[in-house]
């Protein structure tokens, strides 16, 4: 009886001192700091679908298709995302935006390109913005 306690001390004190290295999960982080660029830009967006439709339109983001930073530039980036438009409570007809924004000064954001695709039943995965608890 004495041996196995003495081994099941061992044994705890092993599994005690053994690192371990939890695998993190940074899909809330980087979903969040998506929703925050995407907030960002959301007066760009607001009137791309303004001159594409000739009114406002509700819409949902879906992913960024490509980020670049520009060479010699400090924080100018040319961002690639997109974003799908609906009617009402999220019904159709359905719209893939794809835009291209670009600044040059820190916070002076203007669109270079606007590609827009109806969606005749094909799938889009969009996402609505992260909660935080």
């Amino acid at each position: 009886m004495n041996t196995k306690f003495v081994m099941s001390i061992c044994l705890c004190c092993l599994l005690m001192i053994t690192p371990v290295q939890a695998e993190e999960d940074n899909t809330r982080y980087e979903m969040l700091l998506e929703d925050v660029i995407y907030t960002f830009f959301y007066p760009l967006e607001k009137k791309a679908t303004n001159e594409y439709f000739g009114e406002f339109k509700q819409s949902m983001f879906c992913k960024f298709v490509d980020v670049k930073r520009k060479p010699n530039m400090g924080y100018a980036y040319e961002i690639t995302y997109q974003f799908k438009t609906f009617e009402g409570a999220h019904n159709p007809p359905f719209y893939l935006f794809t835009m291209t924004v670009e600044n040059e000064e820190l916070t002076n954001w203007v669109i270079k390109e606007v590609q827009v695709k109806k969606l005749n039943g094909e799938k889009v995965e969009c996402r609505k913005p992260i909660q935080i608890q």
